[in-house]
C-alpha cells in the first residue's frame, strides 16, 4: 500500500539490523517481531495496544494465546510465534551455558577472566569454584577495594569453598592500572590460602592476576609454581 507506511517494514528491519536492538524503543521491537506473523498490515498499533495491556515485551510473550487472539490481526500464527521465540531461547541459552565454561587449559581460564574483570578500577578478589570432577561452579567475589587495599580472610575462603562444596578453587585478582606480576603481599597470600586449603582437602589449582589486556598465571610460571606443589 503506498503512503506513508510505504517501505516502513524495510526500513525498520534495515535500521534494526543496522544498529541493534539498543537503537529501538519497546514497541517498536514488537512491532518488528509482529511483522514476521503478520503480513501487509501496520503492527505499530497492535504493539501499544499489546504493551498496553501486559506491562512490556515479557509480558507480552507470557500472555495465553486465548487471551492474544482476542486483538484484532492476532491468529494462530502469532500465538505459536511467540511460543516459538521463547522455547528457541531457552534452548539457545541452555545449549550456550553446556559449553560456555569448559576450560581445557590456562589460556581457557585466562581469556575467561579477562572478559570479567575488563574495564575494572578496582582491585577485585574472587575465587573460581570447582567441584571434584573438575566442574567449573562459580565465580564468587570476595572483596573489593582501592589498588593494593583488598584483604581477603582465611576463614571467608573455607566459607565460601564450603557453601558450593567445592573441590578445588582458583584465585583471581586484578592490578589496574598495574601490571600482571605478583607482589610480595600477592605470593604471601597465595602460600597462606594453599596452606589453608590444603588442610580441608581442596586443591589451590592456580592463582590468576589480571591487568588490563595482560594475564599471568602463577601455576605455570617457573618462578611461582612451587607454590602450588
Amino acid at each position: 500500500m503506498a503512503g506513508v507506511h510505504s517501505g516502513h517494514r524495510e526500513r525498520m528491519i534495515q535500521r534494526y539490523l543496522r544498529d541493534g536492538a539498543d537503537s529501538l524503543n519497546e514497541h517498536e521491537l514488537l512491532e518488528i517481531l509482529l511483522f514476521f506473523s503478520i503480513p501487509q498490515k501496520n503492527t505499530n498499533p497492535l504493539a501499544h495496544e499489546l504493551l498496553n495491556k501486559y506491562g512490556n515485551l515479557a509480558g507480552v510473550l507470557d500472555a495465553p494465546g486465548n487471551e492474544l487472539k482476542e486483538f484484532p490481526l492476532i491468529t494462530d500464527r502469532t500465538v505459536c510465534y511467540f511460543k516459538l521465540i521463547k522455547d528457541v531461547s531457552r534452548e539457545y541459552n541452555i545449549q550456550k551455558s553446556q559449553t560456555r565454561h569448559k576450560f581445557k587449559t590456562v589460556e581457557d581460564i585466562g581469556e575467561y577472566l579477562l572478559i570479567k574483570y575488563a574495564n575494572l578500577t578496582k582491585e577485585i578478589f574472587a575465587l573460581m569454584l570447582f567441584n571434584n570432577a573438575g566442574k567449573f561452579l562459580k565465580l564468587e567475589k570476595l572483596d573489593s577495594g582501592d589498588l593494593s587495599s583488598v584483604k581477603v580472610s582465611a576463614r571467608t575462603v573455607i566459607e565460601t569453598v564450603l557453601k558450593y562444596s567445592a573441590g578445588a578453587v582458583i584465585i583471581a585478582h586484578n592490578h589496574p592500572g598495574g601490571i600482571a606480576l605478583p607482589s610480595a603481599e600477592d605470593l604471601q597470600t597465595t602460600a597462606m590460602l594453599n596452606t589453608v586449603l590444603k588442610s580441608i582437602n581442596v586443591k589451590l589449582l592456580d592463582h590468576i592476576i589480571i591487568a588490563d589486556n595482560d594475564y599471568v598465571s602463577l601455576s605455570s610460571s617457573e618462578d611461582y609454581k612451587k607454590l602450588f606443589i
